[in-house]
């Protein structure tokens, strides 16, 4: 048991480096921002359900481990005349959050990046429309717009909400955390850019 669990943890470990080393590389695996940030997203959905079936998967050896009064020391133990490196859950769990913030942080300066792109071809009146329907629009005074705020404020802009998750499938998984002014310029400046038409 201890064996499986050690070996279930270390897998774990390897496949978190995989998925830094494809964040650290995802500017060069895409052409534009937007898909470098369509990639994020999949990353950031793959920790999400992979990366937690298998943080769970270690934690259900771990209980077994423990459930059998098996010591694990930290940090080696030796197995079959073998030394291997056991990762406590601890380490599992902190390292499943490095690697989401390591996403998150990146998706944001992308996010960021494009919005800065976006705002200087957005024309001013475009821009301050766009900036007071969002501020009407966030109640709480955040700079954030949840769902049920952000869909009331693309009817007040006569935009329908699946046309714009359609033109930015990104959308849904931004919401979880809230759309930034900056986000929303980004997102809607890019559609009236799409369209060529400013209302």
């Amino acid at each position: 048991l201890r064996s499986a669990y050690s070996n279930s943890a270390g897998e774990y470990m390897e496949w978190a480096e995989g998925m830094k080393r494809k964040v650290a590389t995802s500017d060069t695996e895409t052409d534009t921002a937007e898909k470098e940030l369509e990639l994020l997203n999949k990353l950031l959905e793959d920790l999400d359900i992979s990366g937690r079936e298998k943080v769970q998967a270690v934690d259900d050896k771990y209980d077994a481990v423990t459930e059998n009064g098996i010591s694990l020391t930290a940090g080696k133990v030796t197995d079959d005349g073998t030394t291997q490196r056991i990762f406590s859950p601890a380490e599992i769990s902190a390292e499943h959050e490095l690697v989401g913030r390591i996403i998150r942080e990146k998706s944001e300066l992308i996010q960021e990046d494009i919005a800065a792109k976006n705002k200087s071809v957005v024309p001013e009146d475009v821009l301050a429309e766009l900036e007071e329907a969002f501020n009407v629009f966030d109640k709480d005074g955040d700079n954030k717009l949840v769902e049920s705020e952000f869909k009331a404020c693309l009817q007040t802009l006569d935009m329908e909400y699946e046309e714009v998750v359609e033109a930015n499938p990104s959308i849904p998984e931004m919401l979880k955390e809230g759309i930034s002014l900056e986000q929303f310029v980004d997102l809607l400046g890019s559609i009236f850019k799409e369209q060529d038409t400013y209302d």
